[in-house]
């Protein structure tokens, strides 16, 4: 802002109207020396008496301001501003437009690539392995290995003792490589790191649980594992109800087998939850039907889970026509 410049043009509005400094003073009012002080360039009129001069001399306050007349556009010239307004604001919109399409594709590949790494990570990369034995000595039965990408667990299961003979110690063998010793059956080994493919298969096809038992003998077991679930599914299932591991009502069992099971439970002679019934045992707390023949476990039977065990293939068949001949 020139203070001479407006100076200036003030003393030319007031020449033009014939105006001396004291008329124009007498008209805002206000005094001689202030009008002479501003045409001089010293001070600039402040707000209420640039009105005041903007009404008596008939011009616009930014005219004042800048000390000269401003000249009224064309309307060509109205028309290329409104247009250049118009394009500047366009571009701005496509600038914006073409951002936003930038920030989403890179928030798109973004979650794209942590879902993909995500699922890398994570598909059938759980797998459940139902462990068991058909041993005639020492059935093993529940045994349970769940393998993750970052954590391992694996429970031995039930060792069943038919024969009840006194069981000093166990030991958990993989290809000479001592697992767990102890007494303890139920106990749950823990791995901080998943097993990869070739331990994996050791552990399935080389796993030995040996029985000390009376005095010093041993019964070495091989394990089978069998696999239950993995998580390769791309659609989920409906949920189902999670059931007692000690209750048969809501378990769908073979009726020849289940009405056999309540036969031994109401005929057989019973103690220590085993009941007996000709060849047959039946260990109530565990839902397992041992059959045994001159002392020896011919095929058990896990009412829980449903499984028959026994050296043939056609176990299943045979187990129920030997139920059901029992039954009659």
């Amino acid at each position: 802002m020139n203070s001479d410049k407006i100076g200036k043009f003030i003393y030319e509005l007031r020449m033009k109207q014939g105006y001396s400094q004291y008329q124009l003073a007498d008209k805002i009012p206000i005094s001689r020396q202030a009008v002479s002080k501003w045409e001089r360039g010293e001070t600039i009129p402040d707000s209420s008496t640039l009105i005041r001069l903007s009404d008596i001399f008939n011009i616009t306050i930014n005219e004042l301001l800048k000390g000269e007349r401003i000249k009224k556009p064309s309307i060509e010239e109205l028309q290329k501003t409104t247009l250049q307004i118009v394009d500047d604001h366009n571009r701005q919109r496509k600038e914006i437009k073409q951002l936003l399409c930038i920030s989403t594709s890179i928030i798109l590949s973004l979650v794209f690539i942590f879902l993909f790494y995500y699922f890398l990570n994570s598909y059938n990369q759980i797998k459940v392995y139902r462990i068991a034995s058909s041993n005639e000595m020492f059935p093993v039965t529940d045994g349970i290995m769940i393998i993750t990408n970052q954590k391992s667990y694996l429970k031995i299961g039930t060792i069943h003792n038919p024969n009840n003979l006194t069981i000093h110690k166990l030991k958990l063998i993989c290809k000479n490589q001592m697992m767990y010793e102890g007494e303890d059956m139920n106990i749950i080994l823990q791995n901080e790191a998943s097993y990869d493919e070739y331990k994996l298969k050791d552990l399935i096809e080389n796993s030995i649980l040996e029985v000390y038992y009376g005095e010093n003998q041993i019964e070495r077991i091989l394990l089978s594992f069998q696999r239950d679930f993995t998580n390769n599914a791309l659609l989920f299932h409906n949920k189902k109800k999670i059931t007692s591991n000690h209750s048969l009502k809501n378990r769908k069992q073979d009726s020849d087998i289940k009405d056999f099971i309540k036969k031994i439970t109401k005929e057989g002679n019973h103690q220590k939850n085993v009941y007996q019934y000709k060849e047959y045992y039946y260990y109530e707390d565990q839902q397992l039907l041992i059959k045994k023949k001159n002392n020896k476990v011919e095929w058990t039977y896990d009412a829980y889970n449903n499984q028959y065990m026994c050296p043939t293939n056609d176990c299943e068949k045979r187990i129920k026509e030997e139920i059901q001949e029992e039954g009659n």
